[in-house]
């Protein structure tokens, strides 16, 4: 399963851990954007014998957020929310 995350082009998934029991996958740590978030999630759903993917993963990084709080950029600086304007 590890090596599906570490495996695939388009996510790094150098701070997510994977743990498995009876066809269960737990994803924890941490992922740049949402979008890896859910590709982290849909690869473990792929594997063989997988019956439920628990996704725990943290967003840390990235332009996701809810509207009005403030977020930071990939560059490091922050941005008002969607729902505020400065």
């Amino acid at each position: 399963m590890a090596e599906r995350l570490t495996q695939d082009p388009w996510i790094d998934a150098s701070d997510i851990e994977v743990s498995v029991r009876a066809g269960e996958v737990t994803l924890s740590g941490s992922v740049r954007d949402r979008g890896d978030k859910r590709h982290a999630e849909d690869l473990a759903e792929r594997v063989s014998g997988v019956r439920e993917v628990h996704n725990n993963l943290r967003v840390t990084g990235g332009w996701e957020g809810s509207a009005g709080r403030e977020q930071t950029t990939p560059a490091g600086t922050t941005m008002a929310g969607a729902g505020s304007r400065r």
